[in-house]
């Protein structure tokens, strides 16, 4: 039953039925009074169809150098917070207690 979506939709994806018009909607966004920007409405099924290319530019951009700087920052934030959460998620359950909130608190919306 799933096989006949797959292909209807590859086939739709392939041949692009959908007609082809010159003059799609667009929108024009006035950054300041010497730049405009004007979006053009997407295809339907261009979130299919620019996989492979965004795919291509997201692997490019994230081994480029200003990347790797970005995913180092991120892996090194991350081992902060998982040394730093520990300790941290202890002090205020200690403090819960200590005010005579007890971890299994059930809490009701009002």
């Amino acid at each position: 039953m799933k096989y006949p979506l797959i292909i209807h939709l590859l086939i739709i994806i392939c041949c692009n039925c959908t007609a082809q018009d010159t003059l799609r909607p667009s929108t024009r966004c006035i950054v300041n009074d010497s730049t405009e920007i004007i979006f053009e409405r997407p295809k339907v099924y261009s979130f299919i169809t620019n996989i492979p290319a965004d795919w291509y530019e997201f692997g490019k951009r994230t081994v480029s150098r200003q990347g790797l700087i970005n995913v180092s920052a991120l892996a090194v934030s991350t081992a902060l917070m998982v040394l730093i959460d520990r300790p941290a998620l202890n002090g205020v359950q200690h403090f819960g207690n200590y005010i005579g909130v007890m971890a299994n608190e059930n809490l009701q919306r009002l």
